[in-house]
């Protein structure tokens, strides 16, 4: 077992399909929430359909996009943790399978690796900014909501 098993696995690919698709059904439904949100986009009628929207309707209709868009942040926070707390777990596992090797073979330096810093940043990049942006979205489309 070398240093560079648990390198690996910190740079590995966390999310899984599950979570990503979670993870771009939520950007996609926060960013038309933001955009509805910040614009004032919020549709009167759609002629196609022949539907006009009264005050009511359209409060009730930025409580629906909050809704979709709370749906795949709970999706995300769900599968997102999973995909978190597994890979921790192999981290761990390659962590005490290293350090086992090591005092089995009487050596206890560690050099240095950059791998826990990217680990962190992309921590960061693929589970909290997510979160961040769908309770943004949320939290603009229900104020919104609240003015009408």
């Amino acid at each position: 077992m070398t240093e560079d098993a648990t390198e690996d696995v910190r740079l590995n690919n966390a999310l899984s399909t599950e979570t990503r698709t979670a993870h771009r059904y939520l950007l996609v439904s926060s960013a038309i929430g933001i955009a509805i949100a910040k614009m004032g986009v919020v549709p009167e009628k759609i002629s196609a359909l022949g539907i006009d929207f009264s005050k009511i309707s359209q409060k009730s209709f930025l409580y629906i996009v909050a809704a979709v868009s709370s749906y795949f942040l709970v999706a995300f926070l769900i599968y997102g943790l999973s995909d978190y707390l597994r890979l921790k777990n192999r981290i761990a596992q390659t962590r005490l399978a290293f350090a086992i090797s090591q005092i089995t073979a009487g050596a206890s330096k560690r050099g240095y690796c950059l791998s826990g810093l990217v680990s962190l940043v992309r921590t960061i990049f693929e589970f909290v900014v997510p979160v961040a942006i769908g309770a943004y979205s949320i939290s603009s489309l229900v104020s919104l909501a609240a003015t009408i």
